[in-house]
Parts: structure tokens; sequence; C-alpha cells
């Protein structure tokens, strides 16, 4: 056997041992029994956790939110809830929760992206159902034979596998045109993600490009507190930029908001609930059950952080 088929078995041992002591670590601060069909789930969630926050899931007497939406991921989510996290699919559940009135309006639905109709798609979005920010604005000027390539690949991508996110892996990958939704408020179109327990609300967030060029959004407790604002990276976190969320949505609208997702989530341990404030409607956007892989960062002014105020779990 050569020096360098000796190198290679020598680095992929290495790398394995370091891999089985890693998750035995993990499996330590875990402090509860974690079922051996479970354990390659348990590695993917533990390891993102530790590249992007360097600590390790704990779910007896878990650390903050991060650890309750972990649990969840490995204990309460089942492969046929991939229903809930297709944005195709999802949509049959959410007409019966609360209405189609809250669905926005599909225009073609198809798995070979080549079958686009660009001509209805001008104006309006391109989306993929099985992934999370697929989302291709269409104008009068994007060249099809540019995007098309780039949708494909998004179609043929593993989604979340490497982080845990298995739900995912589940969903029959299909590209939809979805019609633009003309904002109530303003021309910018903000979006509303609300955080339930059982349908019961834990904090809520707002996406807004109002005040700057790109997307920031800002975060309150379940009694519209504020906790911090930070950019669309979430790299930085930074004191509240906003007092309530009067700047966004009148107080009738937003509690019609909540109400509306508290009924699609009450089957479900933990669940977002994503939403827009439309001319005429609120729209339903999707379903969450592993916002950020379970890894919000931890840090925040003054400690004003929703993921450190959370239920017993």
């Amino acid at each position: 056997m050569s020096s360098t088929s000796l190198n290679l078995k020598a680095n992929q041992m290495a790398r394995t041992i370091r891999q089985i002591l890693f998750l035995l670590r993990a499996l330590s601060k875990a402090g509860i029994w974690i079922p051996l069909r479970k354990w390659r789930q348990f590695y993917l969630i533990a390891l993102t956790r530790w590249s992007r926050n360097q600590y390790l899931p704990r779910f007896a007497r878990g650390q903050d939110y991060n650890d309750m939406i972990a649990f969840a991921a490995l204990f309460q989510l089942t492969e046929d809830m991939s229903k809930y996290t297709d944005k195709i699919l999802v949509r049959e559940y959410i007409k019966q929760c609360i209405g189609d009135q809250h669905l926005s309006e599909i225009l073609q639905v198809t798995d070979d992206p080549y079958s686009l109709n660009f001509e209805s798609a001008r104006g309006n979005y391109i989306k993929t159902n099985n992934s999370s920010g697929h989302v291709w604005p269409i104008s009068q000027n994007t060249k099809a034979s540019h995007l098309l390539p780039e949708i494909e690949g998004a179609l043929n991508q593993t989604y979340g596998t490497e982080k845990g996110e298995r739900l995912y892996q589940h969903i029959a990958p299909k590209v939809f045109i979805e019609k633009t939704i003309e904002p109530r408020r303003g021309s910018g179109l903000d979006e509303f993600k609300f955080i339930f327990h059982y349908g019961h609300l834990l904090w809520m967030y707002v996406g807004s490009s109002k005040e700057a060029e790109k997307k920031m959004w800002h975060c309150f407790d379940h009694e519209q507190n504020p906790l911090y604002s930070c950019f669309d990276d979430c790299r930085e976190l930074r004191d509240p930029k906003h007092q309530n969320m009067d700047c966004f949505i009148d107080s009738e609208a937003l509690s019609k908001m909540i109400e509306l997702g508290k009924k699609c989530t009450e089957p479900f341990h933990f669940c977002r609930f994503d939403s827009f404030l439309a001319k005429d409607e609120i729209i339903f956007s999707e379903l969450t059950f592993m916002p950020q892989s379970a890894n919000w960062i931890r840090n925040a002014p003054e400690g004003k952080l929703a993921l450190q105020r959370f239920p017993e779990f």
C-alpha cells in the first residue's frame, strides 16, 4: 500500500475518532437519554451549535430557546410533518385552519423549472417549496436563461441535511410562481414572524427595509416590549430601534395576526408563523419548525434576548 493511501486512511480514521469524541461529549452535556436512532441528527445539531455559538445543547434544565427548538427537532418532528414545511402542501392545512382568504395567489406550480411561464412571472416572484430563502423577484429585464440553472440547482439541493433539519429531506421539490403581495402601509412589504409553543405566543419580530438599505429585524416579547434589532445577517444585535409595534402595524391587525398564528400552531411544540400585512387581508407566508437551525446568536444588548426567557419544555 502506498504512503498516500496510508496517509488517507490515517486522516479518515483521525476524523472519525474526532467525530465520535465530539458526539460523546455532546451526549454527556444533553442531560437526557437520546436514542441511538437519533444520534446522527443530534450530532449535526450539536456540531452546528458549536460552530456558530461555541456551546452544546442541554435538554435537562435547558439553557435557552435554542435548546427548546433542538429538543422539538429531535423528539417532536416526524417525517409526516414535512407537509407543513412544504410551501405548497401547507396551504391546504392553512385553508382548513383559517380559510383560503389568507393565502397568496399561486400562478403556476411545476417540478420542471424549464416549463415555467416567465411572462406571467414578470412583476411577481419565483420560489421553491423545499428550502428556506430561495426567492427570486422577476422583473421585466430578468433573463430566463440566466436564472433557470440557478433554480434547477436549488431544486436539486438537499437543504437542511447537514444541519439536522430533516423535515426538508422528505419534500418533493417543486418551483412555483407567486403573485406579488401589495402592502397595506407604504411601499415596502414588512415580514411578521411569531414564535409559538402549542399556540402560546413566546415572542415576535418584524423585518423591514423602510429605514435602511438592507432589511432590519426588530424583536419584541409576547407583551410587545422591545428586545433588540439586527440586520438580516443577524451578525450584530443592537439596542431596540423601535419602542413598539405601532411603527409597523396597527393594534387591531396585530391582534388578528396573532390569533391566526395561534390557530395554526396549536398542535406544535415549537412553531414559527410567518405572515404579511397585505392591502386587503393578512396573508400567510410559511410555518417553520427549526428557525436558524436552532442557533440564534445568544449575546444581545443588555441581555435583552427572548431566547433567555423560556418555558419549561
